[in-house]
This record gives C-alpha cells, structure tokens and sequence, in this order.
C-alpha cells in the first residue's frame, strides 16, 4: 500500500514527537511529565496518519479522520483557554515589601532530590524566606509528603533549607502527607485551624503556573488566599510548568 503524502508527515512528526519528547524528558531535570506524555501524543498523530492511508481504500474512513480532526481542533482550543487563565493568574497579589494580607504562608512543595530541595522548590524557598524576613509574624506551613525516590519529606527538606538560613523553626509547620496539590491545600489548611483555630485566609507561595490551581483548591477548601508568585529557576522549566499545568488542571474537574 502507497503511503500518502499525509500519511508520511503524520508518521515522521509521531517519530520526532516521541524521539524529542522522551529524549529531552531523560536529558533535562523536571522534565519526566515530557517521557510520559510524548508517547501518547506521537500515538494519537501517527493514528492520523494510518486514517489518512486507510481513507483511500475503504471511504467510511473519512468521517474517523473528520472525527479526529474535530477533537484535534477542540483539545487546542480548551488548551489555549485554559492556559490563558492559567497565564492571567500568574502574579503575586501584593509586593514583597508590603504588608501581609494573612499571617499564614503556605510553601508548596515539589521535587527533592535525594534530601535537597530541586530547582524549582528553592525558588519557592527563596521567595518565602525574603517574605519570612521581612515580616517576622508570619507562621509558615512548609507542605509536601515524601516520594518514591526521595530521602526525607518535602516538607523536611523545606524546612532545613529554612531554619539554615535563618528562620526560626517555631514558626513553621510541617504538613509531610500529601502527594498532591489538592492534599497539599486541604491538609495544610487543616493543620493550621488545629493549631490556630478558624483560618479565614492564607497567602501561598508557588510559581506562576502553579498559582490558579493552587488558588482554586483554597478558596474550595472555605479560606480566601493571596498569591506570592516565586520566580522560576530555569526558563524551561517555567514552560515545562505551564505546559504540564493544562492537565492538572482539566484533571481538577473531573
């Protein structure tokens, strides 16, 4: 059977899609989401591509490779929607030199690697102590569990990196069980009414991707919350982050 001119673009783009994606996934730091998701999304192109083929034999074809240029069309548009709420609500609601809105900053957790904190977790780091130092009756909640291939909790290791430079330990919590954004909110919310009874409203720190979701799950959670936007420490993995955000975020309405 003769391969179209469709059908070898498609074929080509699915091979560079997952040759590329599972390539960089391996060679940059926080690129894992890019190994598991390039070959799915080189299966769904090479899918194409033997519609376009089998379209010239058997005509009932046509409306598959319709139908899957419909949800085509569609996932790109749900993607630049989403992304473009994601994109609104990455900033910080107030300056670091202003005065807290809330006297409860939650830290989010990310990678460790080992016992120390990844890249993109000493952004959030940094970020939290300067707002820490300068505000020296704000409590910190420091949140994240401990993964497959991590020595401490996240929690742990934020904690660490803090108190060594300089905060005091007895202002900061530790929430060590969640394993997601949505455990990270409810638990750490919960931690703090233990502790300080009703908390109506908390600042959370997080990079700018990370913020509408993290956000969202706050205000579902009964407190009001105010951004603090961290820097990201690469370029890439900011992209990585935005790009990765589109799905947490469809799976938060599941």
């Amino acid at each position: 059977m003769k391969l179209t001119h469709q059908t070898r673009i498609a074929f080509i783009a699915a091979v560079i899609i997952a040759v590329v994606g599972i390539s960089v996934g391996i060679a940059l730091p926080g690129g894992s989401f890019l190994r598991q998701i390039s070959p799915l999304a080189a299966g769904a192109v090479a899918l194409y591509g033997v519609l376009c083929l089998l379209n010239r034999r058997w005509r009932k074809v046509r409306r598959l490779r319709y139908a899957w240029l419909i949800l085509a069309a569609l996932f790109a548009a749900a993607f630049i929607s989403v992304e473009a709420v994601i994109i609104v609500n990455a900033h910080s609601d107030f300056e670091l030199g202003e005065a807290p809105p809330s006297k409860y900053l939650i830290v989010l957790g990310a990678g460790v690697n080992g016992a120390d904190p990844s890249a993109t977790l000493v952004s959030r780091l940094r970020t939290a102590r300067e707002y820490l130092e300068q505000h020296g009756e704000l409590i910190c909640v420091v949140s994240g569990g401990q993964g497959a291939n991590e020595d401490i909790s996240e929690a742990e290791a934020m904690k660490l990196w803090l108190t060594e430079r300089g905060i005091a330990p007895e202002r900061i919590l530790m929430e060590q069980e969640s394993a997601s954004t949505a455990e990270n909110m409810r638990f750490s919310l919960e931690l703090l009414r233990s502790e300080y009874g009703y908390v109506t409203d908390t600042l959370i720190c997080s990079n700018g991707y990370h913020l509408f979701r993290a956000r969202w799950l706050a205000e579902r959670y009964g407190t009001n919350s105010y951004a603090l936007k961290a820097p990201d420490y690469y370029a890439y993995l900011g992209t990585l982050g935005y790009f990765r955000e589109f799905f947490s975020v469809a799976l938060m309405w599941r």
